[in-house]
């Protein structure tokens, strides 16, 4: 069946449709906007025209909800895209600078990510023993110093927990290839009740609050070529709040 390239009329997220789904009611699953197809493919906001009211305009035709609309996913909305609508909503509140939209958008974070998060955890949850795990061979005591001096600045932020627990949120900054070398900032917010997530935006945004930290943590690939926390570089860089 033959199918027309679109995008949602809102959120822009691309995908496609059947041809005979022209004139009909469609629904954005990412951002629930109404929209339909006119005859040239275009997807435009609102629902489509009706035939019966340009018969009979006087007429009363109930208005549809979004449960008559035909659902419509749009596969092309990945995690990637979605990682750099955060970096970009960061950046307006000048909390990441422009390399992390960078390495977003080349998806060099991917790599190094599962570390960072395994990391973030291990600072967030203060398991000393899942942190060393992650640690560079050679640079565990500036790794133990750097994870004492994390801990003193997480404990105003997790005071502000409920349940003395972290939420965390990591972007990768930049990474030298080269040089095997990657920088990191992770966002501490603490867990609100029965929120399952913190959206780091919202909590950036109240600055008086002193409810968010950040942390730059530097990784380096070990000899089997896989990233682990560069204490030597971590214990350099102070952490800011």
């Amino acid at each position: 069946m033959t199918t027309i390239d679109l995008e949602c009329p809102k959120c822009g997220a691309p995908g496609s449709a059947p041809k005979d789904k022209i004139h009909s009611r469609l629904v954005c699953k990412k951002c629930h906007t109404i929209f339909h197809l006119t005859p040239s493919g275009r997807a435009v906001p609102g629902d489509p025209p009706d035939p019966e009211a340009k018969k009979d305009p006087h007429a009363h035709h109930p208005a549809p909800s979004r449960k008559d609309a035909e659902p419509f996913e749009f596969p092309g909305l990945t995690r990637g895209p979605l990682l750099v609508v955060l970096a970009l909503a960061l950046m307006a509140l000048g909390a990441v600078s422009l390399p992390t939209l960078r390495a977003l958008v080349a998806g060099s974070g991917e790599i190094v990510t599962p570390r960072a998060e395994a990391v973030a955890k291990a600072l967030a949850g203060a398991s000393a023993d899942a942190y060393k795990q992650s640690v560079l061979p050679g640079t565990e005591d500036d790794a133990t110093r750097f994870y004492e001096q994390t801990l003193r600045l997480l404990a105003p932020v997790r005071e502000k927990s409920p349940s003395k627990e972290l939420e965390t949120k990591v972007l990768v900054l930049e990474i030298d290839a080269n040089q095997k070398l990657a920088q990191v900032v992770t966002y501490f917010t603490p867990k609100k009740g029965s929120t399952h997530v913190q959206q780091v935006t919202e909590v950036a945004a109240d600055e008086t609050a002193k409810s968010i930290a950040d942390v730059t943590v530097w990784f380096s690939k070990d000899e089997q070529g896989r990233w682990r926390l560069d204490g030597h570089r971590c214990a350099g860089a102070k952490p800011a709040s």
